[in-house]
């Protein structure tokens, strides 16, 4: 039976897929020429970058109140200044391979953020007054 089902459809691709005479026949095929268009600007070239940069942007300065809070009352209190290193050392990062990448946009929303992480970094020091534990704590981190 099953014998019958591969031979069945054996002739039914043989007989669909025999050339027929005007197939035979050689027609000149013109070559296909694929012109491209001169490049756009786009929604993903520049519109969706700038806004990334923009967001980028927006997310560093997330954390200047806090700063500011902290300065005002002259201490830290449970306000951690290790993630404003750690946005200092991704934007110092992520700038210089946009440098390398010729990629402006990547530029554009990451340069900020070394000014801000900067601020924000400093600032902690400056309040919290022991600048020799912070940094240890950071180093101890990342030793391996």
């Amino acid at each position: 039976m099953r014998s019958l089902y591969i031979l069945s459809i054996y002739l039914a691709t043989a007989l669909a897929f025999r050339p027929s005479r005007r197939m035979a026949t050689k027609t000149p095929v013109r070559p296909v020429v694929v012109r491209h268009a001169a490049p756009t600007m786009s929604f993903a070239t520049t519109t969706a970058p700038a806004i990334g940069a923009l967001l980028t942007n927006g997310m560093y300065l997330a954390g200047v109140p806090a700063v500011k809070a902290a300065r005002k009352n002259g201490s830290l209190g449970a306000l951690n200044p290790l993630p404003f290193a750690m946005v200092l050392g991704n934007c110092v990062g992520w700038t210089s391979y946009g440098f390398l990448a010729k990629d402006y946009y990547l530029v554009a929303g990451n340069m900020p953020g070394i000014l801000v992480g900067l601020w924000m970094y400093a600032t902690a020091l400056k309040v919290h007054g022991q600048r020799l534990e912070i940094f240890l704590q950071i180093r101890s981190r990342f030793s391996f």
